[in-house]
C-alpha cells in the first residue's frame, strides 16, 4: 500500500490512487467488516481530486486496522 497509494497521494496522482484503491477494497481480510467501505470513500475522494478527503479515508483505516493487520498480515502481499 505505501508503495503505490502513498506516493499517489503525495503526488496528487488521483487516477493511480483511485485505481490502488478500488483493487484493495476488493481483498478485505476476513473480520475487516468496514475494510471495503473505507477504501471505497477513498476511491471516490480520489475520483474527485479530493486529497483532504482521500487522505481522511486512508487515516481512518490506519486508525482502525494498522494495528492488527500489520499483526496479521504483515507478511502477506496485497494484489
Amino acid at each position: 500500500m505505501k508503495h503505490e497509494m502513498k506516493p499517489a497521494l503525495k503526488g496528487s496522482e488521483f487516477d493511480k490512487l483511485a485505481a490502488a484503491l478500488e483493487k484493495v477494497s476488493k481483498v478485505p481480510p476476513q473480520g475487516y467488516d468496514d475494510w471495503t467501505k473505507i477504501a471505497l470513500s477513498g476511491v471516490e475522494a480520489a475520483k474527485k481530486q479530493d486529497a483532504k478527503a482521500a487522505k481522511k479515508a486512508c487515516e481512518s483505516c490506519h486508525d482502525k486496522y494498522e494495528d492488527k493487520f500489520k499483526e496479521e498480515h504483515r507478511t502477506e502481499k496485497l494484489p
